[in-house]
């Protein structure tokens, strides 16, 4: 029960306050420093959707898993809601 408890305290407070530090250190979103890091290909993908889906956002949780017609849309909605500028990050 305890280590629940921990987990529980890591995940929703910890883990959030980390990100955040990180963010303001580097100024990339946790998406930029998954496409910064990671190579191309399966890894990146599962990478960033488990980053999506664990976001607190609704729009970004719901993202993953939006029909084909519409991913152009969704990757503007990702880029202005992480304020990612296309110019300065290509990737």
């Amino acid at each position: 029960m305890f280590i629940q408890v921990c987990l529980y305290f890591y995940c929703k407070c910890l883990w959030r306050c980390l990100k955040f530090v990180v963010r303001k250190l580097t100024g990339r979103c946790e998406l930029q420093r998954i496409c910064y890091n990671t190579k191309p290909g399966a890894a990146r993908t599962m990478k960033i959707e488990a980053s999506l889906r664990g976001s607190k956002s609704k729009r970004l949780q719901t993202s993953v898993s939006v029909h084909p017609d519409a991913i152009e849309k969704t990757i503007d909605d990702i880029m202005e809601l992480k304020k990612i500028n296309p110019d300065i990050n290509p990737q």
